[in-house]
Formats: structure tokens, C-alpha cells, sequence
């Protein structure tokens, strides 16, 4: 009851996980992201978008039980990016949404959603978070004028960020006279 081999295959942005299990029948794949749960495959392969220096941590776990609770049962998760969740503002004027993320004191707008009168709750997944960073999330509500309103912090004072932390970055390179290659770490 175990993956037994597991490859990567890698094209532009598109990274491509293949496993095998040990298990015999009908096999049930469960994946996982950071330990976020992504889905159910019958099949032994999934794919998965990265952007250029992205890495996340994926994890599978196969079972033949259809009844299988992938989130009772789901990996310790360390997950990168955060879900910001609000309640709509009661203004009438409102016209949309900003949502800020501040790290090291220097903010940057990490969304923008319109307001919708019949949606009562909204929200926003962060871009992928650095590891061990205290970071401060605020939600903006702007009028049709461009006046900005009370903001929100989410998460009061701060919320630092565990996750699984990124590869050491490296340098290789190779000498053709002596044919040794060296690996230092990078600046």
C-alpha cells in the first residue's frame, strides 16, 4: 500500500507527476499541494502549473477504499499561500475591493475584486508567500469616486508564514582542463 516509484516530467510551465503504486484494482490517487488538498485521480499522473523559480511540494497518497476521507487523512501541511476571506462592506457607494499584503513594511496590491451587492462574502488567494516571513493582510473598500474606506486587517498583528522552504539555490559550473565540476552556493 505504498507509491512505489515517482517521476517528474517537466515542459515550459507544465510539470507533469507520474506515480506508481504497489496496490491492485481499481486505485484511487489523492493529491495534494502543500499539503492542500487538490484532488482525485483513477489515474497515476496529474499536472501541475509552476511559473519560472516556483516549487511546491506535492504529495500523494493511493488507496483502493472509495470511501477514502482525503481530508481526515490529508499530509502535514505547510501551505504558501493564504486564502483572504471577508464580509462585504454595508456602504452602498462601494465599487470595489483592494486587497493589500505587507511584507518588510512595503505594501503591494495582491488583488482587486468588484463589489457585487448579492455577494455577501469575498475573497482572495495570495501569490505565493516567502517562508518564515511576517506578513500583514488589509482589505480596502473604494467608491465609485476613488475614496478609499476604512481598511481591515485580516489576521491581527501579523501572521507569520511556516511553509516547506524552497532549495538551497546553487552554481555549477565546469572546467574542460581539469573536467571537474563544482557546485557553490549562489549569492
Amino acid at each position: 500500500m505504498a507509491i512505489t516509484n515517482q517521476q517528474q516530467r517537466r515542459t515550459g510551465n507544465v510539470t507533469r507527476i507520474i506515480v506508481e503504486s504497489d496496490l491492485v484494482g481499481e486505485i484511487f490517487f489523492h493529491w495534494y499541494v502543500d499539503g492542500a488538498y487538490v484532488g482525485v485521480t483513477l489515474q497515476g499522473q496529474r499536472e501541475f502549473r509552476l511559473d519560472a523559480g516556483e516549487e511546491f511540494v506535492v504529495d500523494v497518497i493511493d488507496t483502493i477504499d472509495p470511501d477514502f476521507d482525503p481530508i481526515a487523512n490529508a499530509p502535514q501541511a505547510w501551505p504558501a499561500r493564504r486564502t483572504i476571506w471577508w464580509v462585504q462592506s454595508q456602504d452602498p457607494d462601494i465599487d470595489h475591493y483592494r486587497v493589500l499584503q505587507i511584507a518588510g513594511g512595503l505594501p503591494s496590491e495582491i488583488c482587486r475584486i468588484p463589489h457585487d451587492p448579492a455577494k455577501w462574502t469575498y475573497s482572495c488567494l495570495s501569490p505565493r508567500l516567502p517562508d518564515l516571513a511576517l506578513l500583514r493582510f488589509f482589505v480596502l473598500p473604494v467608491d465609485q469616486s476613488g475614496n478609499v474606506g476604512q481598511s481591515i486587517e485580516i489576521q491581527s498583528p501579523g501572521h507569520t508564514v511556516v511553509r516547506t522552504p524552497d532549495s538551497p539555490a546553487f552554481n555549477v559550473t565546469f572546467d574542460p582542463g581539469t573536467s571537474r565540476v563544482t557546485i557553490t552556493e549562489a549569492a
